[in-house]
């Protein structure tokens, strides 16, 4: 009876302690619930200092070029930083008299990054003070909202930064450029914060696409930074002798180094189109492709110097087309793993459209990747689009195509499960 009464006691000791842990660990799941900062705050003060910082990056390495020219006025140095910032906005700038109408994607990039991380962050603030079950008509609602907000915030400060250095035209520009930045950034992060899936009542093969899309262009990123990589090293000594050319010291060495970092996905993207045949230009009447290459007097940018010579190009530069037909296989292969029960004819389908899709987003790329670089004899620098809109979704999309049919035949399609019937038609609608 001792022994009995003794368990009892401890079982109810017990008993409290659990009942103490679980109130104090539904206290601390509560406080780590609730929004810290509020969303519309998070929102407007995150997509001021977004701005902010990127202005600040192209600041502080204009400073740093100043301090080695020194007499130069310090109120010029800030209006040239401002007018690069802007370039990243897709605004031209002019700078020491020079015309630069080609974004630095890099720069851009980071408006991006750091954008989706504030929109992430004000979504997740407004989702703590929401209801704990919402619909996805409530998520897109609320991811809206920050959108918006934040949207409509960092388009403004960036408009206000353009009326301080630059005219009405290019004010204009900068507007169109923000808002499209500013718009896919917090895009990606509301809607990834608030759990909001605006395909999910989208057919199943519809929902495959984005991913397909999304590794195809993946693809065609590594091809085209192999492609620089390889072209780098390959005629290294030119870079290298250009960099010493210009005799810029340590410091102006590292602000070069940097300056051509954030122009360099620019460069990527350029010999990505190339990898589909298309090429790109370096000035009017220039060409740069597997094939043939043809420019006149290039500006003495170290980068530039991995141009494959003029003339005809080798028979091994077109082994680099197997980027975009790998890219098209990749597309096809996620709807694959995305649909695993269906049918051959629909993979083909998709896995074709994926790549043709892929394709057009890669000509939208690399028309914003594109622009001048003086007013004479550098410009329209970049991707060919006109032959790059032919080439590039053609490739992606008939390599998708063969590779979703073949795929597709090859496969057994697994057994449907109780809560999943086997489909035997393609849902279009």
């Amino acid at each position: 009876m001792a022994t009995r009464g003794f368990r009892s006691a401890r079982s109810r000791r017990a008993s409290e302690d659990d009942v103490e842990l679980s109130v104090s660990a539904s206290d601390d799941l509560d406080e780590a619930e609730s929004p810290s900062v509020p969303w519309l705050l998070a929102a407007i003060g995150g997509a001021v200092l977004s701005a902010a910082a990127g202005w600040l990056v192209v600041s502080l390495l204009m400073v740093l070029g100043w301090t080695a020219t020194p007499d130069i006025d310090f109120s010029t140095v800030l209006s040239a930083s401002t007018r690069l910032w802007l370039l990243s906005y897709f605004a031209d700038a002019t700078v020491a008299g020079l015309h630069i109408g080609i974004a630095p994607l890099g720069l851009t990039a980071l408006h991006v990054v750091v954008g989706s991380g504030v929109a992430g962050y004000a979504a997740t603030m407004a989702r703590r003070a929401a209801p704990e079950e919402l619909s996805q008509t409530e998520r897109r609602r609320l991811a809206l909202k920050v959108v918006a907000a934040y949207v409509a915030t960092h388009t403004l400060a960036v408009m206000v930064g353009s009326f301080l250095v630059v005219n009405t035209q290019e004010s204009a520009r900068a507007l169109v450029g923000a808002l499209a930045v500013s718009l896919v950034a917090a895009l990606v992060g509301a809607s990834r914060a608030t759990e909001w899936q605006p395909l999910l009542q989208a057919p199943p093969w519809a929902r495959a696409l984005p991913r397909a899309m999304l590794a195809a262009l993946l693809v065609m990123v590594v091809t085209g930074a192999a492609v620089v990589t390889a072209s780098l090293v390959r005629e290294r000594e030119r870079v290298q002798a250009l960099h010493d050319v210009l005799q810029t010291g340590t410091l102006g060495g590292i602000l070069l180094l940097v300056l051509q970092l954030l122009w360099l996905p620019n460069l990527v993207v350029w010999a990505a189109s190339w990898s589909t045949g298309a090429g790109f230009a370096l000035g009017a009447g220039s060409v740069v492709s597997p094939g043939y290459n043809e420019y006149g007097l290039l500006p003495s940018i170290p980068l530039l110097g991995a141009v494959p010579p003029a003339g005809v190009g080798p028979w091994t530069g077109f082994i680099w087309m197997a980027g975009p037909g790998l890219a098209g296989a990749v597309a096809a292969l996620v709807v694959l793993r995305a649909r695993p029960r269906a049918r051959f004819d629909e993979t083909a389908l998709v896995g074709g459209l994926a790549g043709v899709l892929a394709g057009l987003v890669l000509v939208v790329i690399a028309a914003s990747s594109s622009g001048d670089l003086g007013q004479v004899r550098l410009v329209n620098l970049g991707p060919r689009l006109t032959a790059l809109a032919v080439m590039a979704p053609t490739l992606m999309g008939l390599t998708g195509l063969l590779t979703g049919a073949v795929a597709g035949l090859v496969r057994r399609p697994l057994p449907a499960t109780e809560d999943e019937p086997v489909e035997h038609t393609i849902s279009l609608g």
